[in-house]
């Protein structure tokens, strides 16, 4: 409500997945998620003020992302970051 509220643009989405987005958690990879995260940032523009919020998973993504992607995402806020999926 605070974004809606001050004229913040803001985007919430579900991991392919995951919540209401199609697929099963079961088929997808961390490289999934992140190719998600990305292509969000993606639709959204190039704006070089982004900041990524995401909890337990999507923390970890934002970490992975926020290095991947400098040159967009200015901050992290990470709640209850999930541990490292990839080995």
């Amino acid at each position: 409500r605070y974004c809606y509220n001050n004229d913040v643009s803001f985007l919430c989405f579900d991991y392919r997945g995951h919540g209401q987005s199609s697929g099963h958690f079961i088929d997808c990879t961390m490289h999934d998620w992140v190719t998600d995260a990305s292509d969000m940032l993606d639709y959204v523009g190039q704006d070089s003020n982004v900041i990524l919020i995401g909890s337990s998973l999507g923390a970890w993504i934002s970490l992975v992302l926020a290095m991947q992607r400098p040159d967009v995402i200015t901050a992290v806020i990470g709640i209850g970051s999930a541990i490292d999926f990839t080995s």
